[in-house]
This record gives structure tokens, sequence and C-alpha cells, in this order.
């Protein structure tokens, strides 16, 4: 892995040669602090040696040293040292706007992670939605080297948002949220005393704002590809055999169960993601075979609905992932015996397996958007929330035989919102 690392550094290194180095700009002058300012919390920050040095303090949310410049399209370097124990990042495209949590500083963070699980040049979504790119390949977590300096090479451009980390590729981003904000670096909040006074240091800070064509890095396929775009599918998507089951602009492919066209007072289109309230069902035109389907939902108090997915002729039952709300406490009694759990395979089997049982609570989030998979075989369906497997029910072992494929989302009451439906077929 080491080897690999040092290959992959140079490679990076030669594929700068020869770029115009007058389009890079320095954002820190090495002697003092000129245009940034603190937000957030008081931590202090210092100018020492060509280094900006961030101080750790009790009894202080986040604090953040930001860029009084905005920007939009970039590639960030910077090299960055942080003592044992601290976890600290860099915001991109960040924001502080006084009407969301009272200005809290919101946005991407280039994290850094002196823990052993070793997320270095992950992103996290501070702020908003926790972590948003995992580090899951091994050679990305061994490249960062714990209480030394590291480098970090961050291209945001579009809505692409790549990593890497002492020239080895760590992050590989598709999300279009936020297009523009500040650059940040963080001190973060401690609870520890032990952790009072350690420092974050950064340095060589610099960015490219154009001409971008021949600056960029190659990201290898070895790097899973992430994506949070709304009702689009990326090039790697449609490569794997990903199809859109809703357009995000119309239900086109989509049809009333009842044979009627459907009601636009129970199902409504909103922007980027459409409603579905009051008690109706539709479903897609086309029927399908043996498929991975992957859906975001966010549920209102009280709403219940479901995606069916099978007909068993036999028993004159359906197969039905429960979509409603799930955000009051249950009992252990209840959770065993599958009540009201979000997920659950309805009639067949509760949501509360092994994983399930453990996590439930922060598995699923009230007014938040939640993430569904359903994956239907020749003989078996398994249910997701959360990239956690809930359901895996063997319908063969039953003795059922499934008369037909489809795609419906009902609506029994309340309002529940959806976006990014898409299908996947599995090869037989």
């Amino acid at each position: 892995m080491k080897y690999l690392g040092c290959i992959l550094f140079l490679l990076g290194c030669l594929q700068v040669i020869g770029q115009n180095n007058e389009d890079w700009v320095t954002l820190f002058n090495g002697e003092n602090l000129k245009g940034w300012k603190k937000l957030n919390g008081t931590a202090e920050y210092r100018v020492e040696n060509g280094m900006i040095i961030g101080t750790s303090k009790m009894h202080t949310p986040n604090t953040f040293l930001t860029t009084q410049k905005r920007y939009s399209d970039f590639i960030l370097e910077y090299e960055m040292k942080m003592e044992r124990t601290l976890n600290s990042g860099v915001q991109i495209r960040s924001n502080t706007i006084p009407s969301y949590k009272n200005g809290q500083v919101h946005g991407y963070q280039v994290e850094c992670d002196d823990s052993k699980r070793r997320y270095t040049a992950g992103i996290y979504d501070e702020g908003r939605r926790g972590w948003i790119y995992k580090v899951k390949n091994e050679t990305s977590k061994a490249a960062y080297k714990n209480g030394e300096w590291n480098k970090f090479r961050v291209e945001a451009i579009g809505d692409e948002i790549r990593t890497w980390l002492n020239g080895v590729p760590v992050s590989n981003l598709r999300c279009e949220l936020t297009k523009e904000g500040f650059i940040g670096l963080q001190v973060h909040s401690i609870h520890e005393k032990e952790k009072e006074n350690k420092t974050i240091c950064w340095r060589n800070i610099r960015i490219l704002t154009k001409n971008f064509k021949n600056a960029r890095w190659e990201m290898p396929d070895s790097i899973v590809e992430k994506s949070y775009l709304f009702n689009r599918l990326t090039k790697t998507e449609k490569q794997q055999g990903w199809q859109l089951l809703w357009n995000g602009k119309s239900f086109k492919g989509w049809k009333s169960v009842d044979g009627k066209s459907i009601d636009e007072n129970s199902w409504k289109i909103n922007g980027r993601t459409f409603t579905a309230q009051g008690k109706s069902a539709i479903r897609y035109k086309k029927g399908a075979g043996k498929y991975i389907f992957d859906f975001e939902f966010q549920v209102g108090e009280n709403a219940e609905g479901g995606i069916k997915y099978l007909f068993d002729k036999q028993n004159n039952d359906t197969f039905v992932y429960q979509v409603f709300d799930d955000g009051k406490e249950l009992t252990d009694t209840e959770k065993a015996k599958g009540k009201n759990l979000l997920a659950a395979l309805r009639g067949k089997m509760p949501a509360n397996g092994q994983v399930y049982g453990g996590k439930r609570v922060k598995l699923y989030k009230r007014n938040r958007w939640n993430k569904g998979r359903i994956i239907v075989t020749d003989t078996t369906v398994e249910q997701y929330i959360a990239n956690a497997k809930v359901v895996d029910f063997n319908y063969a072992e039953k003795g059922i035989k499934p008369s037909s494929v489809f795609i419906e989302i009902e609506n029994l009451k309340g309002e529940i919102n959806y976006r990014n439906l898409k299908i996947k077929a599995l090869k037989k």
C-alpha cells in the first residue's frame, strides 16, 4: 500500500507539470489573518512560522476561521497537521445564514480524522446531513499520517467533489445541494479536559478557480462514486444499468391503479419531489423482473403508505415495504412484534432484525429524507433503510410463487414525499 501511495503521488505531481502556476491564488499570506474571519465559536487562531494554528478550547461550539470571499468551482490544496485525539476538517462551499440554526456554519467538510476509523479526506455535511462520503477504501485509509503534515487536494467542480490525501484518491462524490460558499478551517468542540490546548496547523493554502481542463487529476474506478443528485443519473450509474423511474418533472410512465388519470390533488409535483396525500395509489406502467429499487422518502406526522412490488395470486396478497411515521418510541415488546416498524414487510416479516433492532431510532429520521431499497430475486426479497438490511424473506421456502412483479406506490393517510426513484435490473 505504501508503494502504491508513492506512485499515485508522483503521478499527481506529473499531471501538474506544465500547468500555469500563475493561475493559483494563495489564500493565506503566511504573516497574518487578512482575508479571514472567525465564526460561531471562541477557539483561538494565530499565525506563527508561516502557519495558521488553531487551539482547542473547552465550553465552546465548533469554531471556524473562514475566508471572506466565496467560491463556487475550484481546486483547493493545503497542508494540515493535527495533534493526536483531535478531530477537525476544512469547510468548502459552506455558509452561515441567520435564518438557519441562528447562523450555524453548514456545508461540505473535508474531514481530518485521528480515530481508528480513518475517515480523513472523507466528506461530512456539517450542520446538515452528517456523513455523506465515508472512507471505505483501505488504501485511502492508510494514506493518513497521524500527527504529521498531510497534503490535501479538493476538486469541487460542478456537482463533482473529489478529494486526495498525500496523492492518494479518497472521495468521489456527486452532489448539487450547495454550489457556492466560503472555505473554513475548523477547530472542533471538545468535552474532555485532556484535549484542551491542543493544536491544528494549516499551511500552503492555495486555490485554482479557472483553467481546470489540464489541472484535474484522474479518479480511478477503485474509488466508488456516490451520488446525491436529484432525479438524475450519473454516467457511472447509467453504465451500471440504473434507470430513473421518475423524471422529476411529470408522471410520465405512471398510471393510476383505478385506471383513471392520476389525481393531481392526491399526487402533486413540488420541484424536485412529489407528494402523495389522502388515499390513492399509482403504478409504474412497465412490469419489472428481478431488480434493485432505490427511493428516498420523507414522512409527515402520522402518515402511512407503502411500496407494493409483488403479487401472490395463491394467497391473494401483495408484498409491501411499509412507509409511515415511526418517530414515536416503542417498547421492546412492540419492536419484537414488529408493531408500527417502518420498512417492515407488511404482514410477513417485521423490520426488527439484529441490525435494525440495535439502531432503529438512528435509522429513521422524522421530517428528514430517508433512503429505502428493495431487492427482488427469484427466491427472496430484501428490504433496507439507511443502507441497513432490515428484512430478508425467502418466499420460495414458503411455497409462494408470485404471479406478477411491479412497482406501485400507495398512500393511505397523511402526506409522504418521494424523490430519486431508480431501478436496476438483475441478471438472471
